[in-house]
C-alpha cells in the first residue's frame, strides 16, 4: 500500500535529485514565486470607472472656474510713499482686491 507521505517523499527525492539539494530549489521556488508577484503586481489591469464628460457652455464654464479657484485668506498689500506739501504721506493698496484700502494718511 502507497502512503501519500511515501509519494511525496519520492517526489522530493526526485527533485533533490534533479536540481541539487534543497537549498536550491527552496531558492528557486522562493525566486520564481517572487518574480510572479512582482509581475503580477504590475500586470493586473485596473477597473476604472467611466465617466461620460459634456462639453460646457461658456457660462458654466466661468461658474466652474470662480467655484474652483484659488481665494487667498490674508490681503495682500503693498505701501506707496510720496512727499504732497513738503509732509511724508502713505497709501495701502490692495493687491487681492485690487482696490485701495486707504486715502493717503499723514506721517
Amino acid at each position: 500500500m502507497v502512503t501519500y507521505s511515501s509519494k511525496i517523499v519520492d517526489i522530493f527525492d526526485e527533485l533533490h535529485s534533479k536540481y541539487g539539494g534543497y537549498k536550491k530549489m527552496k531558492h528557486k521556488l522562493l525566486a520564481f514565486l517572487l518574480i510572479m508577484v512582482i509581475t503580477l503586481s504590475f500586470a493586473v489591469p485596473v477597473m476604472a470607472k467611466t465617466q461620460t464628460v459634456l462639453p460646457l457652455t461658456i457660462a458654466e464654464s466661468t461658474t466652474m472656474e470662480t467655484e474652483h479657484s484659488i481665494t487667498p485668506f490674508i490681503e495682500q498689500t503693498r505701501s506707496y510713499w510720496r512727499t504732497y506739501g513738503g509732509q511724508l504721506q502713505f497709501r495701502i493698496w490692495g493687491v487681492t482686491s485690487a482696490r485701495w484700502l486707504t486715502d493717503w494718511i499723514d506721517v
